[in-house]
């Protein structure tokens, strides 16, 4: 897949993001709040780290990283938002839809797509991820 060098940088900044935030000390001070955001932190964390794997594997090697991918798209799912807050709702749905999108591109590339539409995809993706991460710093 072209632009590796590209993704790879994105993914590190998405790090970065996410480390910052699971040391943040934020508005968020009731445990229930602290676990959810640290649990979505790690999750994203663990997710973009699979993002990292998928970008050097092929062919056969893309089906278990995307099988892992899978599982923590539906571990973010399975996450009770606590007190049904509209901030960490938001940031959960956006997790997931960044999630998706990243998963479908590396499906798409799987399955011989066209490697523009893919970068496209996984750029999308990509990019609802940065911006979960800045709302996750705003907190």
């Amino acid at each position: 897949m072209k632009n590796k060098y590209f993704i790879s940088i994105i993914i590190l900044m998405l790090l970065i993001s996410f480390f910052l935030v699971s040391c943040k000390q934020g508005p968020y001070s009731d445990k229930e709040s602290k676990n959810f955001i640290s649990d979505l932190s790690n999750l994203n964390i663990k997710f973009v780290n699979k993002i990292s794997l998928a970008n050097t594997a092929s062919g056969a090697a893309l089906s278990p990283v995307i099988s892992d991918m899978q599982d923590i798209r539906t571990e973010v799912s399975n996450l009770e938002v606590p007190g049904e807050d509209e901030k960490l709702s938001d940031i959960k749905e956006s997790s997931i839809n960044g999630m998706d999108e990243v998963i479908e591109s590396f499906q798409m590339l799987q399955s011989g797509e066209n490697d523009v539409e893919v970068i496209l995809k996984i750029q999308n993706g990509i990019s609802i991820l940065e911006d979960v991460a800045n709302q996750f710093m705003k907190l």
